[in-house]
């Protein structure tokens, strides 16, 4: 590139700049308009009645996340974009009966393990849902140690209850410090591994027999694992501690066991 376009030219005259130059300008003047257009200190409280729509909004804005949430009437879904202190100071203050609240696993976001753990317990009574959630953990942390060489430790997880008296309903998160994966994705694809391989030791190790529910589907009752393998598709909506669905009842609670013992409702 010539030094008169760079630096202007010497005697004040102004230089006519080439076209590609003008629009790599441009290109630079957004890219930089969207870096500074936003402050952390200011308060982003954006809804909006489509996923993709805050989605693209958030991504404006370097320090912001996409949530969800259900109206109290109506049970539509709307998503909201904030920063994380700005929503959990809301959220903390929100009257319990409206927390239908959501936040979006983004696509390509990196991301923590993650489990929803659930069954119908009319149709499994007299489970020891404890020890099951203790047996899939170690089970989790032996297949850590064995692909990556890190150690599990019982203070990354954070374990949430849903439960009612017709169902079990747990979400367990895994959060290894410093450390994620790419996205939700790399997480399925890892949780799907740990479910072959309890498949393939069941029949040398009975206590992987407990990680199996009976399930009623069109065709009748079959034998499943009692994870649901399908919350790892792409923006994903993932309940938040202390929300219930719309309609229903049952909050999503602190168990009070691991990282979890003091952690109490606001």
């Amino acid at each position: 590139m010539s030094p008169f376009v760079f630096y202007g030219s010497p005697r004040g005259v102004q230089v006519k700049r080439p076209q590609s130059f003008l629009r790599l300008l441009h290109v630079i003047r957004i890219d930089l308009k969207k870096q500074t257009d936003f402050n952390p200190r200011d308060v982003v409280w954006a809804t909006f009645p489509r996923q993709d729509e805050a989605i693209r909004f958030s991504k404006a804005y370097a320090h912001t996340n996409v949530f969800c949430y259900q109206e109290h009437m109506s049970g539509t879904r709307r998503f909201l974009v904030s920063t994380y202190d700005e929503f959990w100071k809301r959220y903390n203050d929100m009257d319990s009966k409206i927390r239908h609240h959501y936040e979006v696993i983004q696509e390509a976001s990196p991301c923590h393990i993650y489990f929803d753990l659930e069954f119908d317990t009319r149709l499994n009574k007299k489970r020891d849902t404890d020890e099951m959630v203790d047996i899939l953990i170690a089970v989790v942390f032996s297949a850590l140690r064995d692909k990556y060489s890190i150690e599990g430790h019982e203070e990354w997880i954070t374990e949430l209850d849903s439960s009612t008296e017709e169902k079990f309903s747990r979400h367990l998160i895994i959060r290894i410090p410093k450390i994620a994966f790419k996205d939700n994705s790399h997480v399925g694809a890892f949780v799907c591994e740990v479910c072959s391989q309890i498949a393939a030791q069941r029949t040398t190790n009975h206590d992987l027999d407990k990680l199996y529910i009976t399930k009623e589907i069109s065709s009748g009752p079959v034998d499943r694992l009692f994870m649901d393998t399908a919350v790892y598709s792409r923006n994903r909506c993932f309940r938040l501690v202390f929300s219930s669905k719309s309609g229903k009842k049952s909050f999503l609670v602190p168990t009070k066991r691991f990282k979890c013992q003091e952690l109490v409702s606001p």
